[in-house]
């Protein structure tokens, strides 16, 4: 993944103090349990733009190795941020749901699923705020402009993103014994 040189000033990758200890206040304050362990795969689901057409594939493929479809949308505030908070590694697409990981512990294995039409920098940036582990790969879509709207006309490399899934989580595994 290739992003731009022209953000790396401290604005953009450094949290103000008050924001990191309002997510860690919100964190304690709503996580009933504070073991860690999950995996979890952030669905898109019905959502209308970016839609990728074999996404329920890649999900079924992920929950082989151990992963829980998750669609944050469906959950209320104090639950999402329980679950974010418990999980050892995330894996989504480029979305709204994935600003969920402000709840992951440090440490957490983000891998983020970029569309190639839509190439945006701000949950590495979330990632790099918290002490998150990122890691991307670009999705080929098939869309020749760029825009956040446009649904995939290519299907998802599942194999790719689940072999490559299974190396991270491996390394992840491997991190915390």
């Amino acid at each position: 993944m290739v992003y731009t040189d022209f953000v790396r000033g401290k604005t953009d990758f450094t949290a103000s103090e008050t924001s990191l200890a309002a997510y860690a206040a919100l964190r304690q304050a709503a996580s009933t349990t504070p073991k860690r362990g999950r995996y979890l795969f952030l669905e898109r689901g019905e959502a209308t733009n970016r839609r990728m057409p074999n996404e329920a594939e890649l999900a079924e493929a992920l929950t082989t190795l151990g992963f829980a479809r998750v669609r944050p949308e469906r959950l209320p505030v104090a639950q999402q941020i329980d679950l974010f908070a418990q999980a050892d590694m995330v894996v989504g697409f480029l979305g709204a749901g994935l600003a969920n990981v402000a709840w992951c512990q440090p440490g957490t294995l983000v891998y983020e699923l970029v569309p190639s039409h839509h190439l945006n920098p701000c949950f590495l940036a979330m990632c790099i705020q918290g002490g998150l582990q990122y890691w991307a790969d670009k999705v080929e879509t098939g869309v020749a402009h760029e825009d956040h709207y446009t649904p995939a006309s290519l299907p998802l490399p599942v194999g790719e993103i689940v072999s490559h899934a299974q190396a991270l989580l491996h390394f992840r595994q491997k991190q915390i014994g």
